[in-house]
């Protein structure tokens, strides 16, 4: 399931709202000639279709299901209620029997809502909860509240043009059941997206990149490690250990910062893949991190939105672990600090962080809070979830174990919704090919062959052939034992 380009955005349905009551009014003044709407019955229809807009519309970000059917049912209770029949010469009763019948209709649906709103609030896996939930959604709709009183308004106020009648009824159709600007301004939008999406050509390979690995060689990152080790075990204060330490770090920064430059300057190289050796000293892996992204920080400085870069943090909760209450001492926790000052501060420069990891719970909450884009897989992890309730509502939350393969829930500024909406990205099987390649076999061709030639013997047949021996003809049945 790809992104939904033709959601609306809060613009576009201002857009939209404002283009449908400039024709219903035009239309409203050329059907009673008047200019301004009264409380008259000849307006109700003009009404009811703006408050349809109003709050089908614009309401997302505030009037969430059940409550958009409770708001809207309580404005089409008040319209129908307060409509006058004295001046309608045929088919009063009738249409007086029409108005009191979706009176109901709306004080049944506004009493489901409540009741869906009141058991989610005592218990949110009530089942009658869930039941009264998905009838709100099914009878709350918005176009089933406001065309009643439409319809009593057209039927009732214009019966001495049954033209007319028929014009204001059709307008009414089309404009509410197929909803033309609506769609004209979702296809204008599919259309500029698709445009931008060609120019810009974004569906390229990491290799297409030219990548670079700008990494420290193993013998200076095992001497790093070594320093970090000496300089926690040494005497009292290890004061030469420290000073040495210093030394390496001094002699590291200046070639990283070379590295960066030559990267950051390069017209031809797009990517840069740090990826550190195994390190069995967890400050070394840290230090090193920020050592790279202290080069990328101060050449952004110097080169203010020169070019904009973004940082990829894979596994983050090894670099940027949640330290308070961890037990990482002092310096491990400047590392981290320093980590997140960049992450903070370097939006301004042009330096962008994406963070990945399976365990939220174990990522700085500094630098999370940072983060305005979220895309979240399935995980069951409790704390992660705890802390995803302050980015998701506790409604979308509760869906996130729940997901299935390759599908996501995505909110914030980088997504065009006002709410979380759930995504799935497509199966590439480039991507799986490719993690076949590097799969190691346990054993060569050669003995996978040697081995299906020669049976093995198992440490049981053996056990049973010497007891064999040893018995003489006494003979031991293996399928009984």
């Amino acid at each position: 399931m790809a992104v939904r380009r033709d959601f609306p955005t809060l613009a576009d349905r201002t857009k939209a709202l404002l283009v449908n009551t400039a024709i219903f009014y035009s239309v409203f003044c050329i059907a009673s000639g008047r200019w301004l709407p009264t409380g008259g019955l000849e307006s109700v229809w003009l009404l009811s279709a703006f408050s349809l807009w109003l709050l089908s519309l614009l309401s997302a970000p505030w009037f969430v299901p059940p409550r958009d059917a409770l708001a809207n049912g309580i404005a089409a209770l008040c319209i129908l209620v307060t409509i006058e029949f004295a001046d309608v010469a045929t088919f009063r009763a009738e249409l007086n029997i029409i108005r009191w019948i979706f009176v109901g209709y709306c004080l049944a649906t506004i009493l489901m809502a409540l009741i869906a709103l009141f058991l989610h609030d005592r218990d949110q896996n009530s089942p009658i909860g869930h039941l009264f939930f998905k009838l709100t959604g099914i009878f709350g709709r918005a176009e089933l509240f406001y065309t009643p009183p439409a319809l009593v308004s057209i039927l009732g106020a214009y019966q001495s043009s049954y033209p007319t009648i028929a014009w204001l009824l059709m307008l009414w159709m089309i404009f509410v059941i197929a909803r033309p600007i609506e769609r004209f301004i979702a296809a204008r939008r599919q259309w500029q997206d698709e445009t931008d999406t060609n120019k810009s050509s974004l569906a390229v390979g990491l290799a297409d990149l030219n990548p670079i690995f700008p990494a420290p060689s193993e013998q200076a990152t095992n001497d790093l490690a070594a320093k970090l080790f000496d300089a926690e075990t040494g005497a009292y204060g290890a004061g030469p250990e420290k000073k040495r330490l210093d030394e390496a770090l001094k002699t590291m920064r200046t070639g990283t910062a070379k590295q960066i430059d030559d990267f950051l300057l390069s017209e031809e190289n797009n990517l840069a893949v740090f990826e550190l050796a195994e390190i069995a000293n967890t400050k070394a892996t840290l230090r090193l991190t920020e050592l790279y992204l202290s080069a990328i920080m101060n050449w952004a400085r110097q080169h203010r939105k020169a070019r904009q870069v973004l940082i990829v943090l894979e596994e983050a909760h090894t670099i940027i672990p949640e330290v308070f209450g961890s037990g990482f001492d002092y310096d491990t926790q400047w590392v981290v600090g320093r980590i997140g000052q960049i992450a903070l501060q370097g939006r301004k420069y042009g330096v962008g962080l994406m963070v990945v990891s399976q365990r939220t719970a174990l990522v700085s909450k500094t630098i999370l809070s940072q983060c305005n884009t979220f895309l979240t897989h399935s995980l069951i992890d409790q704390t992660s979830l705890n802390f995803l309730q302050s980015v998701y509502s506790e409604q979308h939350t509760r869906s996130i174990p729940n997901l299935g393969f390759l599908e996501f829930l995505a909110f914030g500024k980088a997504v065009r919704a006002e709410r979380p909406i759930l995504l799935k990205r497509p199966f590439d099987q480039s991507k799986q090919d490719a993690s076949d390649k590097l799969r190691q076999p346990l054993v060569g061709d050669a003995v996978d062959s040697a081995s299906i030639a020669t049976p093995v013997t198992s440490p049981v047949e053996t056990l049973l052939s010497g007891l064999s021996e040893e018995l003489g003809d006494e003979t031991i049945d293996r399928d009984k034992d």
